[in-house]
């Protein structure tokens, strides 16, 4: 084969390779292509309170004077490492495993034994997501359940050019210990995956297609 030959064979193998990646890259560009009909989706996670979390909480009731106390703590609370919380008045309190709302109630019934008709409200104010990696703007993501994995990649400014869509990684603790689930946005894998909802401290990393 003459030299010009070799370079024409070259020269043809390289413009096939860039064909070959253009069109991965387009199938990679494309979420849920051929996908139609309906799914079922997993059950939303509920938000429980952990050791670390931080609580906003406001109490309130029509008797200004009788109510005080019970703030003399501030505005923030955070969760002990043995998972609960000490307020004036009501004291030491087990919280961890309770959602906000359980929390809410109980401490309510228990102002209500001495101030008449007590508001009191309850809210994590630190629950995220990370997501990371092929994302325009990545961040840590304010957790509001329920918060799809879709919904967090949005909220990070949506996929860059080079993200793979067929092998996202999403970390979640869960008693001690780390579980790794891969998702395919391509194929609707998504909607049976437990990684549906994400859950509060989950991380999602999303790899890229090439190496820049």
């Amino acid at each position: 084969m003459t030299c010009k030959a070799q370079w024409f064979v070259k020269l043809l193998i390289a413009v096939n390779v860039v064909i070959l990646a253009g069109c991965a890259s387009t199938r990679q560009m494309t979420l849920f292509a051929n996908q139609q009909g309906e799914y079922t989706l997993p059950a939303a996670p509920e938000v429980t309170l952990a050791p670390g979390d931080a609580l906003a909480m406001r109490f309130a009731a029509t008797d200004e004077a009788a109510v005080a106390p019970y703030r003399a703590a501030g505005d923030t609370i955070v969760i002990a490492s043995d998972g609960t919380i000490t307020l004036p008045v009501l004291g030491t309190i087990t919280v961890a495993g309770l959602s906000e709302q359980q929390l809410q109630q109980r401490l309510t019934d228990s102002v209500a034994l001495q101030v008449r008709k007590p508001v009191v409200n309850v809210r994590v104010i630190d629950a995220y997501v990370s997501v990371m990696g092929e994302v325009n703007l990545p961040q840590r993501v304010a957790f509001l359940n329920p918060l799809t994995l879709l919904d967090a990649i949005a909220a990070a400014g949506g996929l860059t050019d080079n993200a793979r869509r067929d092998n996202i990684l999403v970390q979640r603790r869960t008693n001690g210990q780390v579980q790794l689930y891969r998702v395919n946005l391509l194929n609707n894998d998504l909607f049976a995956s437990p990684c549906y909802f994400l859950h509060k401290g989950d991380v999602v990393y999303i790899s890229p297609l090439h190496s820049k």
